[in-house]
């Protein structure tokens, strides 16, 4: 009980332990993943072939997969993860908005849930009908 409630700053120093943006995690050697392991961004972590295959088997198309690489090997990952975004949500144009990619971890999940939150509202109002 205790190691929750400090890590969500009620005990101890009760410090604000938010999530680091994508800009610390690209940044930082410590905050990317090793091999078999499954934090950091992908999007720097992993080599071509694995991202590759990782993009595919997700079903995004060959356009984007192209796209995405080549912003992953100019190292523009943040770029690839808006592409990422869009792909994954079709209709969104988050790299042309004001917001020009993904700069924090839950802003993508964020923007997950605005994006389908109308839709899941309207399915709900047509089930209800």
């Amino acid at each position: 009980g205790y190691g929750i409630r400090y890590n969500y700053g009620l005990e101890g120093k009760r410090q604000d332990w938010s999530a680091m943006s994508c800009g610390k995690i690209i940044n930082s050697s410590g905050a990317n993943a090793a091999a078999g392991e499954h934090h950091g961004c992908p999007f720097r972590n992993y080599d071509e072939g694995q991202m590759r295959a990782t993009l595919q088997q997700m079903q995004v198309g060959a356009q984007d997969v192209q796209y995405i690489l080549d912003k992953v090997r100019g190292q523009h990952y943040q770029v690839a993860c808006g592409k990422f975004f869009e792909a994954r949500h079709k209709g969104s144009t988050l790299i042309e908005t004001d917001l020009g990619g993904i700069n924090h971890p839950n802003q993508y999940f964020e923007e997950s849930q605005k994006f389908f939150a109308p839709k899941d509202e309207a399915a709900a109002a047509g089930q209800a009908a």
